[in-house]
């Protein structure tokens, strides 16, 4: 079944659904971002996701590791989860994602091809569709979704036993935290790593104030640079080599260079 959460017949369902259920007013969630890269290594990068009943803030907590590194240095356990302890940092050096439920906005910062962009746009609806399967996930029940956002088909595992709307980076909308959610192409994937349903809110609220963006450009300024941000960032990369020297970016002869229609989180045509 399709599954918008503005639909208003679903009203009743939420009822009975919170009603059954305790209601996360607030909480700090650890994931992990796995990337499969062409080489065939996957890395990990710690963030997390704060929020509250009408904000949320989703930002990274460090640079991605290669798995096998994390592993090494006592960070990873032997589900390959990120386990280490890690401090927010500052806005101003990460990507970050905040969602204003209640004006319904999304801020965010993300580099592009070695450019920082800060953007401000609608929160766009996300329309899921729901299955019967289940699995357990973290001692949590949890419910099949898939959905196709921003250019990639995603399968999430939710929990409905934390019934929040919100999940990592810019997905949202289905009737409890997302657990786990994998692109259709293996290349992205965030999974949960530590859950704080009961966190210091002196802390919490610092870690929730709007963004101070400076320099914020439109949405499509953004689309744009996505657009071109393998052509971009293969120029930076030519530029640097010796002259007379030459890159090879694709075709048959480059087994391990980026793929230009799979390169970003985003993809638009």
């Amino acid at each position: 079944m399709v599954f918008n959460l503005n639909m208003k017949a679903l009203i009743p369902y939420f009822t009975f659904m919170l009603a059954n259920v305790t209601l996360a007013q607030s909480g700090i969630i650890h994931y992990d971002k796995l990337l499969n890269n062409v080489a065939g290594e996957l890395w990990a990068t710690p963030q997390a996701l704060y929020f509250d009943t009408e904000q949320s803030l989703f930002i990274e907590l460090g640079k991605g590791k290669k798995l096998t590194e994390a592993y090494k240095e006592g960070e990873m356990d032997r589900e390959g989860i990120i386990r280490s302890s890690k401090k927010m940092p500052s806005k101003g050096f990460y990507d970050y994602y905040y969602i204003d439920k209640k004006q319904n906005e999304i801020l965010f910062k993300e580099q592009i091809a070695e450019t920082t962009y800060e953007i401000k746009n609608t929160l766009e609806p996300i329309i899921w569709v729901l299955y019967d399967e289940q699995k357990d996930i973290e001692g949590f029940s949890c419910q099949k979704a898939t959905t196709t956002f921003r250019g990639r088909d995603y399968t999430a595992w939710f929990t409905s036993d934390i019934p929040v709307d919100i999940g990592p980076w810019k997905l949202n909308g289905l009737p409890g935290l997302i657990m786990d959610v994998i692109d259709a192409t293996g290349k992205y994937r965030f999974r949960i790593s530590k859950i704080d349903l009961k966190p210091d809110q002196k802390i919490l609220q610092e870690n929730l104030k709007k963004p101070n963006q400076k320099n914020t450009k439109n949405f499509e300024v953004y689309k744009n640079a996505v657009k071109n941000a393998f052509d971009d960032q293969m120029a930076i990369a030519q530029s640097r080599i010796p002259k007379g020297a030459k890159l090879v970016f694709k075709g048959p002869d480059c087994t391990t260079c980026p793929d230009p229609d799979n390169y970003l989180i985003e993809r638009y045509k």
